[in-house]
């Protein structure tokens, strides 16, 4: 073999070399992965547990207010009549004046 050769071989050891080092350092670091990945899920579990609490309390407070609403929504329609009923009378005097 001449030095050229002896060169190929050499740089294609190497590179075997560095696949086989990168293979077996990233299957370490899938493993790592997975366990923090276990860990991760763990603590989404709890925040969706929480959002759900606090929907459910949304939730619960929007029944509330919609009951309100609508037990007084006759109530709030005379108040706007009459707020509308003011306004009228004040522009009518406003036009009067300016006549």
């Amino acid at each position: 073999m001449n030095s050229g050769q002896i060169m190929v071989v050499c740089i294609v050891a190497l590179v075997m070399a560095a696949k086989t080092i990168e293979a077996i350092a990233g299957s370490h670091h899938k493993k790592k992965h997975f366990k923090r990945s276990d860990a991760s899920n763990a603590k989404r579990d709890e925040i969706l547990m929480k959002m759900n609490e606090q929907l459910d309390r949304i939730t619960s407070r929007l029944a509330a207010l919609e009951t309100i609403v609508t037990s007084e929504d006759r109530e709030l329609q005379r108040e706007f009549r009459d707020l509308r009923s003011d306004a009228s009378t004040v522009r009518k005097s406003v036009d009067a004046e300016r006549n």
